[in-house]
């Protein structure tokens, strides 16, 4: 009986330090996972607080980028509202403003007054023509022996006159005809002058073409 309780009393010692070491064990490992737990929450935040601060950073990026854009937009606004004021200024007429045409017979003639849209005073008239037919050589008239310029001053220029082809051969011909400003030093325009007319005359067997522009083109070319 002896024997049998001695070992009984040792298994029961054994069971019990068993579980003891078990518990220790069990504990520590709830410890470690706890730890674990907090480094990662640890973690999260500090990458929730980044994320918070680059979001910060990026929308106030964004907010500087769209001040940015919006005082452009506005510089932008005001740059093209002084230059349209400016070309006012600069540019009084339009080509269109300052054509006039001809299309008798066969040929058709077009003669813009170019002085007007220039801020240069010019030392003389200068006219570009444009000459346009389906069957006349174009080539074979010189416009300065053909041409006139008159004012309503009662002036007259015969002489003097340049005529230059720029573009163009044949049935289609682009030049300048230039008329002298001044005669004896003198100038033939006048605050006083109405209007001035120029005419061709025989191209292509039509007696006269006149082209005039009045008082109000005149102005800024004397």
């Amino acid at each position: 009986m002896k024997k049998v309780f001695t070992v009984l009393l040792i298994i029961t010692i054994l069971l019990a330090g068993g579980f003891f070491i078990l518990n220790k064990i069990i504990s520590k490992q709830k410890i470690i996972e706890k730890e674990k737990i907090g480094i990662l929450q640890g973690d999260n935040k500090s990458q929730n607080s980044n994320s918070v601060n680059l979001n910060d950073q990026n929308n106030g990026s964004k907010g500087n980028r769209s001040g940015n854009l919006e005082r452009k937009s506005q510089n932008a606004e005001v740059n093209n509202s002084n230059t349209r004021q400016g070309q006012k200024d600069v540019v009084k007429f339009t080509e269109e403003e300052l054509l006039r045409s001809d299309q008798q017979g066969n040929v058709d003639v077009d003669v813009i007054f170019l002085n007007p849209l220039t801020e240069e005073k010019e030392k003389e008239l200068v006219f570009e023509v444009m000459l346009n037919t389906h069957s006349v050589d174009l080539e074979k008239y010189d416009l300065s022996k053909i041409s006139v310029l008159k004012t309503s001053d009662g002036i007259r220029i015969e002489d003097g006159i340049e005529w230059r082809i720029e573009s163009g051969s044949g049935h289609h011909i682009t030049g300048l005809l230039k008329f002298p400003l001044y005669v004896n030093n003198r100038p033939i325009l006048s605050k006083d002058t109405d209007y001035i007319t120029i005419i061709i005359r025989n191209l292509d067997n039509i007696p006269e073409r006149t082209f005039q522009w009045e008082k109000d083109y005149l102005k800024g070319v004397y």
